[in-house]
């Protein structure tokens, strides 16, 4: 089950390599972030929003997988990403959070030669996963200075609260699930969008 069968020209990213991800590496943290801000109104769906944001995310990111079969791709996607969020200030476990997902990523894809369907899929899932855990752990690993820095924020002590008794319950492990069943779905939406092309480059 293979993307392409053809072999790129090398493995070393270009500069037209590189601008291209910078590119949709921007895209897919807007997507991800918009429906972060408008399930965010609800302190309880916010705890959704990588599931439903990673779905139309996951055609931006197999675009990226399909155009850019060079070592290195993924990290550097994840690197962008982590440097824009810890710049807006989602914390520092979300763009550590990133990093592992994108290296995580990187690898299993890797294995896959970067050009498993199969592979390309799971690492899209590590990806998401660990984007949402590093998001969600600052309420568990931190949880007073989070609840502080919320609450200067604006945020009411009622919304952070439903947060915190969400996140430190069984509820974690459902929206857990959500999300990697999420990312499964846009990852196999993103191949399927794009089949047609990937059929011509096979």
């Amino acid at each position: 089950m293979n993307i392409q069968n053809s072999k790129p020209d090398n493995n070393t990213m270009k500069v037209k390599d590189i601008i291209f991800t910078a590119i949709f590496s921007v895209l897919l943290f807007i997507c991800i972030f918009a429906f972060a801000i408008i399930m965010g109104m609800n302190p309880i769906s916010m705890f959704f929003a990588h599931a439903v944001g990673s779905i139309p995310a996951g055609i931006i990111y197999m675009y990226m997988r399909q155009k850019t079969l060079k070592k290195g791709s993924i990290v550097l996607m994840a690197v962008l990403v982590a440097i824009i969020s810890f710049a807006l200030g989602i914390g520092w476990t979300a763009a550590l959070g990133i990093l592992i997902g994108g290296i995580s990523a990187e690898l299993i894809t890797a294995a896959g030669g970067y050009k498993s369907k199969v592979k390309n899929v799971i690492g899209y899932v590590a990806f998401i996963t660990c984007f949402w855990t590093g998001q969600m752990s600052i309420m568990i690993l931190s949880t007073k200075s989070y609840e502080a820095s919320v609450l200067k924020q604006g945020m009411t002590q009622e919304y952070v609260s439903s947060m915190i008794e969400f996140i430190n319950g069984p509820m974690f492990f459902v929206a857990l699930a959500v999300t990697i069943i999420g990312a499964i779905i846009g990852g196999m939406l993103g191949i399927k969008v794009f089949k047609k092309h990937f059929e011509k480059l096979q």
